[in-house]
């Protein structure tokens, strides 16, 4: 291992544009070197931004140092690069199983199964994703979290400067909202950086636009809704659908990598289904 490494990296040096940086990197990866392998990967990305492979690559580095909100970033992209891309189908569903969303874990494996059909490890996960899920079906309610837990997870931050979302109201960043039928804030909180609550008003912004997000979705085929994803110059928004019933609104600055703004909304996401079990 250390010879491929002495020797990768000479050709590396000696050619700064050689593709061989992702076999240094892994070598490095490998032997647990990981500061050291990502500095080369975001060297190799610097020449091949556009490239799956690196950063499929950085994305298992990230992932190995525990820096999991952006790996998903960087398999994420990868995904939009190739979206067949067999390495970054695994570590989404890894990533998924990591932050106990056992649905969104078992799509992205049975896509990756889809490209690998006989990788046996990848079958394994699959039917073990498969009873879990099915165990959550016919299992009574599990006993879920307090109030005051969910209430701490919906609450704003302090402000760090206005962002514009729905209907031009602006609002803080950072902050969520739980909506239910009719645009009716059912927890949360949306305030401007002057102080002004604008919760309502971005309730109903947001409900309308679900709602045209469905209805165009339907006339051309596309299926149900999971997730709407909303860039500004100012913001970024994300929107799910915790139940049949509800909204969930998530609104961060504009420099939060979309991929870690989805995975926060996710989160916020399982939190209100178990308050919503709790109170109904």
């Amino acid at each position: 291992m250390n010879d491929d490494i002495r020797a990768l990296t000479a050709e590396v040096a000696a050619d700064p544009s050689s593709l061989a940086f992702l076999d240094l990197a892994e070598a490095l990866r490998r032997k647990g070197q990981f500061e050291v392998a990502e500095k080369v990967a975001i060297n190799g990305l610097g020449r091949y931004p556009h490239l799956p492979a690196a950063h499929d690559l950085y994305a298992r580095i990230l992932a190995d140092r525990g820096n999991f909100e952006h790996a998903f970033d960087e398999w994420d992209m990868t995904l939009r690069l190739e979206p067949r891309h067999l390495g970054a189908l695994k570590g989404l569903g890894f990533l998924y199983y990591h932050a106990g969303d056992h649905g969104q874990a078992l799509h992205h494996l049975e896509a990756a199964w889809r490209e690998a059909p006989s990788d046996d490890g990848l079958h394994s996960a699959i039917v073990r994703l498969r009873e879990l899920l099915s165990e959550a079906r016919e299992a009574p309610p599990a006993e879920a979290v307090t109030v005051e837990a969910v209430a701490e997870a919906v609450t704003p931050p302090a402000p760090s400067g206005p962002i514009t979302p729905f209907g031009g109201a602006e609002s803080q960043p950072g902050q969520r909202l739980l909506i239910g039928n009719g645009g009716l804030c059912l927890a949360g909180g949306m305030v401007t950086w002057t102080g002004d609550n604008v919760a309502e008003r971005a309730a109903s912004e947001a409900e309308t636009v679900v709602h045209e997000a469905v209805r165009t979705a339907d006339r051309i085929g596309l299926g149900a809704w999971r997730s709407l994803i909303i860039e500004t110059d100012g913001m970024n928004a994300c929107l799910l659908s915790p139940t049949a019933r509800t909204i969930l609104l998530e609104v961060q600055e504009r420099e939060q990598p979309i991929g870690q703004i989805t995975l926060t909304a996710e989160r916020a996401a399982r939190g209100a289904r178990a308050w919503l079990g709790e109170i109904s």
